[in-house]
């Protein structure tokens, strides 16, 4: 379940990078709950401090603009690693923890993924690595919590490539920009009238276009409304 907390439009024009918006919010709302797993809440400075770990662990293993491919099941640790690919200044690429291992590893292949970040007993669903320049890290194997500063990033560059689900054929996948995330979210918070004291069922796996919309709309929740 993710709550819902606020982050000015300014925002939207003095940060390109989409990870962006989780760190914002964790500085002005730390304690408050972003998330809410197993029945503990997860604060925006708890989610913050994750993603900051993981995005250490990915920019010493790969470069800004690089495919990271995202394996995990949906949860706090799933939120954090999205928001520290983006921070890293790499491409998220979600992998729907449902898909068959014949379709995670033509992703991993055609997504052109340099990393993938997953835990043990997910990986051991797949047969094999697509390609020998793809490496798996563990996210239970990286550090707890860590402070990084998201890396700097044109809003044209691409954010994330969002693949089908492959119901008939291989997935399909779909770029999205930085500017896409910002925009996106703030549409959705705004037609659907979210406030910052909503709470929000996450149902969907992150893979799909609106369960990233539930993961992160709750960050622009009064975009439009200030704090």
């Amino acid at each position: 379940m993710l709550t819902s907390r606020p982050l000015g439009l300014s925002a939207l024009t003095w940060s390109a990078n989409a990870a962006e918006m989780m760190y914002s919010t964790a500085a002005s709302h730390g304690n408050a709950a972003a998330l809410i797993e197993g029945g503990q809440a997860v604060t925006y400075a708890a989610l913050a401090g994750r993603a900051g770990a993981i995005a250490q662990t990915v920019a010493n293993a790969v470069s800004p603009g690089e495919r990271v491919a995202i394996f995990l099941r949906r949860g706090a640790d799933a939120a954090a690693a999205f928001f520290g690919v983006l921070a890293a200044g790499a491409i998220a690429v979600i992998v729907n923890e449902s898909l068959r291992s014949r379709q995670i590893e033509h992703i991993l292949k055609h997504a052109d993924a340099t990393l993938l970040l997953t835990s043990a007993e997910l990986c051991s669903h797949l047969s094999r690595l697509p390609d020998d320049h793809v490496s798996a890290i563990d996210v239970a194997d990286v550090a707890s919590i860590h402070d990084f500063e998201p890396v700097p990033r044109v809003a044209a560059d691409v954010a994330q490539i969002v693949y089908t689900s492959g119901s008939t054929g291989l997935p399909k996948g779909v770029m999205l920009s930085h500017s896409n995330l910002w925009a996106g979210m703030s549409a959705v918070v705004s037609y659907l009238g979210i406030t910052p004291t909503d709470r929000i069922v996450s149902l969907l796996p992150f893979s799909f276009d609106y369960g990233l919309n539930q993961r992160v709309h709750s960050l622009v929740s009064r975009t439009q409304r200030g704090a």
